[in-house]
């Protein structure tokens, strides 16, 4: 699932938060889904992010961060701002526990 600038894990997860407390059917489909069940299931489970997926994540952060930031954004404050949520969401991937 690719949305242009935003990371879709946050949302994927508060999706399935959101399923198990409102609708058993939802979460079960989210859990069988053929793409997104396996990385919710772990994150469930408490197992972890797989290093292949972090660096992963990472490329693609500051690949649409830095687009952006260098492109289209002129203003050096917002232009600070950005890379200091690229940094706070960075250091939390990095902090994710690991399988």
């Amino acid at each position: 699932m690719v949305i242009p600038l935003l990371p879709t894990t946050p949302f994927l997860i508060l999706a399935a938060l959101c399923y198990a407390r409102g609708s058993e059917r939802l979460h079960d489909w989210l859990l069988g889904h053929r793409y997104l069940g396996i990385y919710v299931r772990a994150y469930e489970r408490g197992e972890g992010v797989s290093k292949r997926t972090k660096i992963l994540s990472l490329i693609m952060l500051w690949g649409a961060m830095g687009v952006t930031i260098f492109f289209f954004v002129e203003d050096l404050l917002l232009r600070g701002i950005m890379i200091a949520i690229g940094l706070a969401v960075s250091l939390h991937i990095l902090y994710l526990k690991g399988k």
